[in-house]
């Protein structure tokens, strides 16, 4: 009897060990310092860099200790897949097939930890992207609010921010980007708009618009050819939205912030 019994010990003995030591075998390769989910926070291509603080969504990549990760955010599509750590510095991740089957050690995607603790990936004739342990600070853009009256829009205004292709950056942060560094002032005085216009090494340009006041903004009064004003709005953070177009065609318009000059 005992004799018949121990192939059934011993089988149960096996899969207990498959059930107490799977799991342990599983995080070998998957060093606990890697764990969490990893932010871009710095993102080059074609020498230029990108500021994810300005971006509209993050690009996350997230080590599980199960040695799972997922990949998603800006820029990307989300992906999925098992990684491990090669040696103290360096990630494979192995990205799951469509049909959910492991990903061949072929097409890893490596990452390596440099000297300031963050992940580095260069992808072959595409960007290198920072990974931090941290989110990028979220530059918000302001939300539009009505004016009051006429009045409190006048006084000289600076632009400091452009919102383009869904990201709220500096002028400094655009012309990293666009490599066009555009200067543009605004006096404001009751209906009359005074606007002075550069970008990059191109002659500056100088308008005289007549604004009319507009259910809480400033919209002006004459939309001829050449550049116009579309409309003024005041902004919950004090500062003033511009929407300026290029012609009188009705496109969409650039959308530039100003502060108030000091």
């Amino acid at each position: 009897m005992k004799s018949s019994r121990l192939p059934a010990i011993l089988l149960t003995f096996a899969l207990l060990c498959v059930i107490v030591l799977g799991p342990q075998a599983a995080l070998a390769d998957t060093d606990p310092k890697f764990v969490g989910s990893w932010y871009a926070i710095s993102f080059v291509l074609n020498e230029k860099e990108w500021y994810p603080e300005t971006w509209d969504q993050d690009l996350v990549v997230t080590l599980s200790s199960d040695g799972r990760f997922s990949w998603g955010g800006k820029f990307y599509d989300n992906f999925t897949g098992t990684w491990s750590a090669l040696n103290g510095t360096e990630l494979q991740l192995l990205v799951d097939n469509k049909d959910g089957t492991p990903g061949s050690e072929e097409d890893a995607v490596r990452l390596s930890l440099n000297q300031d603790g963050c992940l580095v990936y260069v992808e072959e004739n595409g960007p290198t992207i920072i990974f931090a342990d941290h989110a990028p600070n979220r530059a918000v853009r302001p939300e539009v609010i009505r004016g009051e009256n006429v009045y409190q829009f006048s006084g000289s205004w600076v632009l400091t921010h452009i919102f383009v292709a869904d990201m709220f950056v500096t002028t400094e942060q655009f012309a990293a980007i666009d490599g066009t560094m555009i200067t543009f002032s605004l006096v404001l005085d009751g209906l009359d708009a005074y606007v002075s216009f550069r970008a990059g090494t191109a002659p500056e340009v100088s308008q005289q618009f007549k604004m009319k006041y507009d259910n809480g903004t400033l919209v002006q009064a004459q939309t001829g050819g050449g550049n116009y004003v579309r409309r003024l709005s005041l902004t919950d953070n004090g500062m003033l939205l511009v929407e300026y177009c290029p012609d009188g065609s009705g496109q969409e318009p650039l959308m530039f912030y100003f502060e108030k000059a000091e």
